[in-house]
């Protein structure tokens, strides 16, 4: 569980700039699990339109996805955010302190040029472990 995964954000490196930690420890007899890039797409294939509506499926999908796992949004271990527009950084992190911010995994945030289709305005990467003992 979310116990077994340290954080470090040691005093030699500069605070983090929002609720994340510079790294996560993960204990040796863990699972774990990658998940490939989400993307705000539901089950019925409809797209939602705006940054919060977009970032809120994706964490669904992701917490969806873990759950499959036996696992959590707490045993998170990274994100790698992919973003269109930065001007939906502060609408986005709304969103995901919401979902993440009390497990404070680390955490990229890159802004890019776009994704696979245009309507696509997030991608999150994610990687959690889980000790079962």
């Amino acid at each position: 569980n979310c116990r077994m995964l340290k954080k470090h954000n040691p005093a030699t490196v500069a605070t983090p700039l929002s609720p994340y930690s510079h790294g996560v420890e993960v204990p040796p007899d863990a699972r774990w699990m990658c998940l490939s890039g989400q993307i705000a797409i539901a089950p019925d294939g409809s797209v939602p339109e705006g940054i919060e509506a977009q970032s809120t499926l994706v964490f669904e999908n992701i917490k969806n996805i873990l759950a499959s796992g036996d696992m959590g949004l707490e045993d998170l271990v990274r994100l790698n955010v992919y973003i269109v527009n930065p001007n939906d950084m502060a609408n986005f992190r709304t969103v995901r302190d919401k979902y993440v911010g009390d497990i404070k995994c680390g955490s990229t945030m890159i802004v890019i040029a776009g994704l696979a289709k245009p309507e696509f305005l997030i991608e999150i990467e994610a990687m959690a472990a889980k000790s079962d003992g």
